[in-house]
């Protein structure tokens, strides 16, 4: 029996040291689990890629135009609300009465300019035109540069398109261009059908500088139903002798000269000219128009009621 009791003895012997062994084991264990843990945590922290930056600040478009017709198209597609500054040319005209004035894009008065804090600067200029001295100063004023090209009709609408990615509202300027060519549509297709008038317009007071071919003039004459009796002068914009102008004999003398209604004196120094020329067609059966609206000579975007005041003039029968 004794062997009996050692081996009941040790078999408590035995329990006690697995209890107390799988207690040690436990500890051990849990030791090892939070130590692992803080070591993934650590390794967490210190390893993960860092957040992203902060998305940079959107910059708002602050527009200083040099150019009138630039001013005019950002106008037209609706954001004239981000000009700051505006050329000594512009007109008075609800929107920019209370802008500075900032001279021209030949003349530019810096001062005034650095005072409206523009991002950007419109002018009109032929690329080689544009002075290193000019484009200096803009770098240094942190101005950036937008030249306009702006001669015909695609040109127009070039622009509007142009101006809204810098204004980021393209929805806005396809919406613009789609109504222009609308209108325009519209116009030639009220006209079709009917004779093209013979039609010199005249862009000066002293009734000697004409518009030629391959310009926005000649081509809202085309769309209004004229035929443009100066098209062979083989250049846009010409001065030419009162012989000259004799010569094309047109039936309809159509005269541009903005805000002439604010200057009788201009006006009636104009009608006197064409008392001069009395064998001309369109004195003779006084068909001499002067057009004074203050946009009468901008490529921008009142070129379709141009182009409508034209095929009233052309074809007065026809009018919406």
């Amino acid at each position: 029996m004794p062997p009996c009791r050692a081996s009941g003895f040790a078999a408590i012997l035995g329990q006690l040291y697995h209890r107390l062994y799988m207690g040690q084991l436990r500890r051990v264990l849990l030791v090892w689990f939070f130590l692992l843990a803080a070591i993934g945590v650590v390794m967490f922290v210190f390893n993960r890629p860092p957040p992203p930056p902060p998305p940079l600040p959107v910059q708002i478009p602050r527009i200083a135009s040099a150019t009138p017709a630039g001013t005019n198209i950002l106008i037209g597609i609706g954001a004239g609300d981000t000009l700051v500054a505006v050329s000594d040319f512009d007109d008075d005209r609800e929107g920019i009465a209370d802008k500075p004035r900032i001279g021209d894009y030949d003349n530019i008065d810096w001062e005034k300019l650095a005072a409206a804090h523009p991002n950007y600067l419109l002018l009109q200029e032929a690329a080689d035109r544009i002075s290193e001295a000019v484009k200096q100063r803009c770098t240094d004023l942190g101005i950036q540069i937008v030249n306009l090209k702006i001669d015909d009709l695609r040109d127009i609408e070039s622009t509007m398109e142009q101006l809204a990615i810098v204004v980021n509202r393209q929805t806005e300027g396809e919406q613009a261009v789609s109504q222009l060519q609308a209108t325009l549509a519209a116009i030639q297709s009220r006209v079709a059908g009917r004779p093209s008038v013979r039609t010199l317009i005249v862009t000066s007071d002293d009734g000697l500088s004409v518009a030629g071919p391959g310009e926005f003039l000649d081509e809202l004459l085309s769309v209004a139903g004229g035929q443009n009796v100066a098209a062979n002068i083989g250049r846009p914009y010409a001065s030419l002798e009162p012989e000259m102008l004799a010569s094309m004999a047109p039936d309809v003398v159509i005269q541009l000269i903005p805000d002439g209604d604010q200057t009788p004196q201009v006006l009636k120094q104009a009608g006197h000219f064409w008392l001069t020329l009395p064998d001309l067609p369109a004195v003779k059966n006084n068909r001499v128009y002067v057009l004074t609206d203050w946009y009468a000579l901008q490529p921008g975007s009142q070129v379709a009621s141009l182009a409508q005041e034209f095929a009233n003039i052309l074809h007065p029968d026809c009018k919406p």
